[in-house]
């Protein structure tokens, strides 16, 4: 017996396995650029064809500029927006505000530490490594939720956990290496400064790409329409952010992970002192960069860059504003009255009070009978506690049954009231709310802490408002038509509106999108 159960765990985990394999279709990269010809860039083709055959490198079939991220090459499937175009084979992504803001030392160190993916071999592994352990992932999630349903999956979500947990470490080992191969190999071709300054300066314009990019995406209409030039101003007021905050921070990458800067930069035999001193210059003047050389029309290209930027962001904006708007209209004006269901407690309690008044009335039927008649005060006593417990459980369906007509919740656009609170509690003003099922229903409110907390009218063990976790709690014996699922799901609907009111109002009219 315990053969076959082995069997069948190892029949279950192959089975579960096989999820893998159907689940591991690569899935483009989504990118946000423009595809470079060499009519449009001629200095930056130049410049790759060079680092390529300086380091024996393939030269990608296509370089794509964007506003946003970090250089990368990648064999993956890409999709560009604006537009839907798809691209296959060898691409190099370069982020347009670094060759605003880099040198052009600096962008033939990065470019060749990019090149030198293609000269390992690491973007062909990256392509047929990242869809099977992507398809694992999947799988390994398919297998949990079979799992949460019953046993027979347990044996293969073991085995797929144990394996993404050795991919794991299989990925950041290599990950690690092929990183540190690359910095070896640009540094060979075109000198360790080169590289190591790069990895420094990238640190401190990212936060200047992240914080410029954040506040036109908020306000895309009063956005400045050319955004690179947006970045170097703000370094010319502002300076570069502090170097030791963001060296530490890894470059952004689609497939792969990056070992630290100060790690890649001492396996250059550099010190970090150094290279942050020279790498930390002022931003060049206008005219003078390298993207002005490498570019037909530098300018025309940040500015198709920025409005691609924008245009995404109007978009996103008028996505936003209408989710918010159909969120809002979910709710009307009309108020909504919730009943408890008491009915089926009241059935039982009649039923026990039957019982009770039954038994009582036998006694006292029989009352002569030889067998009560021995201890007759004692028969008594007895059919009064029987009457008298019938009649305590026919008040309390008696109040059971007057409570049940006032409304238990009444919702409004606004706010909530609950049976017995002193004042409604606004949308607003509550921070979580939850709805537990078990011998009664129990709905609670956590209220934000700057709000004062409402008042019980009067002794009411059903609503409760409990101060020091700052929460009004009520319990029912159910919803009147409505499973507990489906009142939860009411009240996610009227905070939803509340909030989405709130936001619009925000907003106003016309206003540029708050997030």
């Amino acid at each position: 017996m315990r053969f076959r159960h082995s069997a069948y765990g190892a029949f279950s985990a192959l089975r579960g396995m096989r999820d893998i394999f159907t689940l591991n279709t690569p899935d483009p990269i989504h990118e946000a650029g423009r595809v470079m010809s060499e009519a449009e860039a001629p200095g930056l083709w130049r410049l790759v064809h060079d680092v390529a055959a300086r380091q024996h490198a393939l030269v990608p079939d296509t370089i794509v500029i964007g506003m946003d991220g970090g250089f990368y090459v990648t064999e993956h499937p890409v999709t560009l927006r604006p537009g839907g175009q798809n691209l296959d084979g060898r691409t190099l992504y370069i982020p347009a505000p670094y060759l605003e803001l880099l040198d052009e030392e600096e962008i033939v160190g990065v470019v060749g530490h990019e090149l030198a993916h293609f000269v390992g071999e690491d973007t062909s592994y990256s392509r047929h490594f990242s869809p099977i352990y992507t398809g694992l992932g999947r799988a390994l999630n398919v297998m949990g939720e079979a799992n949460a349903k019953g046993f027979a999956m347990y044996p293969a979500f073991r085995l797929g956990h144990y394996a993404i947990e050795r991919f794991d470490h299989a990925v950041m080992h290599w990950s690690r290496l092929r990183e540190f191969e690359a910095d070896r190999l640009s540094s060979a071709a075109n000198g360790p400064h080169a590289i190591a300054r790069s990895l420094v300066r990238i640190s401190v314009i990212g936060p200047v790409v992240t914080d410029t990019l954040t506040r036109a995406f908020e306000q895309p209409t009063t956005a400045k329409g050319d955004l690179v030039s947006a970045m170097v101003d703000l370094v010319r007021d502002h300076g570069w952010p502090d170097v030791s905050a963001h060296i530490e921070d890894r470059p952004a990458h689609p497939t792969d992970t990056h070992p630290p800067t100060p790690q890649r930069i001492e396996a250059l035999n550099l010190r970090l002192d150094e290279v942050i001193a020279a790498a930390t210059r002022p931003a060049a003047d206008p005219g003078t960069t390298p993207g002005d050389t490498l570019f037909a029309d530098w300018l025309a290209t940040r500015r198709t860059l920025s409005e691609d930027f924008a245009a995404t962001a109007r978009n996103a904006y008028a996505e936003h504003r209408a989710n918010l708007e159909s969120t809002a209209a979910a709710v009307g004006d009309e108020k909504l009255e919730i009943y408890e269901n008491s009915v089926p407690m009241m059935c039982l309690l009649g039923v026990v009070a039957a019982l009770f008044a039954a038994g009582a009335g036998a006694m006292l039927l029989f009352l002569e009978d030889p067998y009560f008649a021995s201890d007759r005060s004692g028969a008594l006593i007895t059919i009064g506690v029987l009457g008298a417990i019938a009649a305590g459980v026919l008040w309390i369906v008696l109040i059971l049954n007057r409570v049940r007509r006032e409304p238990l919740f009444i919702l409004s656009r606004d706010t909530i009231t609950l049976r017995r609170l002193a004042r409604p509690l606004r949308w607003l003003d509550i921070e979580a709310y939850q709805i537990s099922a078990g011998g009664k229903l129990k709905t609670v409110f956590a209220i934000v802490d700057d709000v004062a907390l409402p008042q019980v009218m009067r002794f009411s063990p059903r609503t409760q408002v409990v101060t020091k976790k700052r929460w009004v709690q009520v319990y029912c014996y159910g919803i009147r038509g409505m499973r507990a699922n489906a009142f939860l799901a009411l009240l996610d609907r009227y905070v939803a509106a509340a909030y989405a009111r709130a936001a619009l109002e925000k907003q106003g009219p016309t206003a540029d999108p708050i997030f």
